[in-house]
């Protein structure tokens, strides 16, 4: 598999767990602007930097000399993030993983939500506490029971709805800014979630051994 791993430079609170998310896996690792804080933090070398270099001291960016820099102007469209996953895309990547993606500004928080939407099958999000992702038809999800689970309509509204596995189930519902399914609980090892039409961010928690 062709599987990338995005460092952004939202919040990363636990370097030795985001570091075992990273080497667990053999995936290019892309640092996202002053996600190379990040990683420098938890002295790993990307195979690429990206962004306007904006979040970035010279005197780090020279200590990653022969890395390759993919730099752009700080007045653009697209913001660093997007252009990571558009590089990563260009590349051939096959699975996406965001780290560091989330936390900070609000703006930017839920940019990188919509930027997931467009591509629900390429493109899963991870932080300390949680798994992030994008639903967009029928979906089998391996699970623990205990797990808490939302279910949030991401833009308009998400259509009939039906789940099994989990406590409080939904049968047919509507899910929209009125009516959320929020730290729903796992209670079997898998969960089907079953939609007619809509995109449904879900959050997955991860429990502590």
């Amino acid at each position: 598999m062709n599987d990338y791993i995005l460092v952004a430079n939202g919040v990363i609170d636990d370097y030795p767990l985001t570091r075992q998310i990273i080497t667990r896996q053999k995936a290019h690792l892309i640092a996202v602007d002053g996600g190379l804080r990040h990683l420098d933090a938890m002295e790993l070398n990307p195979d690429m930097i990206i962004g306007d270099l904006d979040s970035l001291s010279p005197e780090l960016l020279d200590a990653y000399e022969g890395i390759t820099i993919k730099s752009y102007p700080t007045d653009k469209d697209e913001t660093d993030l997007e252009l990571a996953v558009e590089e990563a895309i260009d590349l051939g990547a096959e699975n996406i993983l965001l780290l560091g993606a989330l936390g900070g500004r609000c703006d930017h928080h839920l940019a990188t939500l919509y930027l997931m939407a467009r591509h629900p099958e390429l493109i899963n999000c991870e932080t300390e506490q949680e798994e992030i992702f994008i639903i967009t038809q029928n979906s089998i999800l391996e699970v623990e029971r205990g797990q808490r689970i939302s279910l949030l309509p991401l833009g308009s509204p998400v259509s009939r709805v039906k789940t099994s596995g989990l406590k409080w189930e939904l049968d047919g519902c509507e899910l929209n800014s009125d009516f959320l399914s929020v730290s729903n609980v796992c209670v079997a090892d898998s969960v089907n979630i079953f939609l007619e039409e809509g995109t449904l961010l879900c959050t997955l928690e991860k429990l502590t051994s």
